[in-house]
């Protein structure tokens, strides 16, 4: 007759763990919800603690509109500049004629280098924007505290309604 042989051996030991830590906010504000509790399994990325968004909400939307504005405001400097160099042309096609103003021609080139010039700080605002609308969706994707690694909760350091700022501790994993 074959059956399975099932024995227990006692094992004087301790567990430890691959990674272990404490997993702090990346964000600063009021804790809106928490989705784990003390014993909950967690896998990476998933979502420990959710703090409230609406101000970094809407900064992110007024830097979405900053990023816009400063777009159109790039296209009209390259308007600008297309304008004047367009001017400089035609005036250079007048060289040999009696209607040429070296003058003109002088305050042309003047204009067509202010428009460059625009045109370039125009470029520079248009970089600035979207860097601030790209650290303002970093913000916003911050309120919601993600555990790093899978794990188990083994403390929660804080609670709903609770206000944590950058670097304070959520939960320990």
């Amino acid at each position: 007759k074959a059956e399975p042989l099932k024995q227990t051996v006692p094992v004087i030991g301790r567990l430890i763990a691959d990674k272990a830590g404490v997993i702090a906010a990346r964000a600063a504000g009021p804790v809106n919800e928490m989705m784990v509790r003390v014993g909950d399994r967690v896998e990476k990325n998933d979502i420990i603690a959710v703090l409230v968004d609406d101000t970094l909400h809407w900064r992110f939307q007024l830097s979405k509109a900053e990023s816009q504005e400063a777009e159109a405001a790039l296209q009209t400097a390259k308007a600008a500049f297309d304008l004047r160099s367009q001017e400089l042309k035609r005036l250079n096609r007048l060289k040999e004629s009696a209607a040429f103003s070296e003058a003109r021609m002088a305050d042309k080139k003047l204009e067509v280098t202010s428009a460059k010039s625009a045109m370039a700080e125009s470029e520079a605002a248009l970089v600035r924007s979207h860097a601030n609308q790209k650290l303002a969706e970093i913000n916003l994707y911050n309120t919601k505290v993600r555990a790093p690694y899978a794990g188990v909760v083994s403390q929660r350091h804080t609670d709903v309604g609770a206000y944590v700022d950058i670097g304070s501790p959520v939960v320990d994993l």
